[in-house]
Formats: C-alpha cells, sequence, structure tokens
C-alpha cells in the first residue's frame, strides 16, 4: 500500500499594513502618546496583532497602566505598556527631583 504525501503548507504571507505613513520601530527612541509604531516581532508586547495588522497606535492606559497599544485596523487594545518606554520627561504628574 502506498501513501500519498500531501504538499506542506506554505506560510500564510504576512499581511502588508494599508498605510504605514508616519509609523516608526518602537526602537527607534522612546515613545509618546499618540505615536504610530511598527510591532512585526515573533512573540511579547510588541508581536502583531491577531488580526494580522502590523500597525499600532500608542494611547493613554487605564487603571494602573500607563499607555496601551491599540492595532489600528480592528481596533483590539488592551497591550499594556510600561513607564520604560517612555521617557521621564514624556510622563504626565512624573515626580522630578530637580
Amino acid at each position: 500500500m502506498k501513501t500519498k504525501q500531501l504538499p506542506l503548507p506554505l506560510d500564510e504571507p504576512k499581511r502588508k499594513s494599508k498605510n504605514a505613513n508616519g509609523a516608526r520601530r518602537p526602537d527607534g527612541g522612546p515613545l509618546q502618546i499618540g505615536d504610530r509604531i511598527v510591532c512585526d516581532r515573533p512573540t511579547g508586547v510588541l508581536c502583531t496583532c491577531a488580526c494580522g495588522e502590523e500597525l499600532f497606535t500608542v494611547m493613554p492606559g487605564v487603571g494602573p497602566h500607563f499607555a496601551q497599544l491599540v492595532c489600528d485596523d480592528c481596533g483590539r487594545g488592551g497591550r499594556w505598556l510600561g513607564r520604560q518606554y517612555f521617557q521621564p520627561t514624556n510622563l504626565k504628574g512624573s515626580l522630578s527631583h530637580d
């Protein structure tokens, strides 16, 4: 009895963002609320959205979270960003001892 070999599934091509104008990589310096960033890492907070989009906008956080990433395509949020992603001068209400 001869078995048939099925072709291996091809990886789905990465979805291209509709409008990457003004977007940058998050490793290009401190973030600010309103920045548009490209999240294309394989894992972690900076990975693509479940819908396949790579573009996110940095929005104010909720509760104890300083900021969040919101998908530009489907609007899904909840990727919480800590203060370490922002410069101290960009932190509203941050304590400074000058």
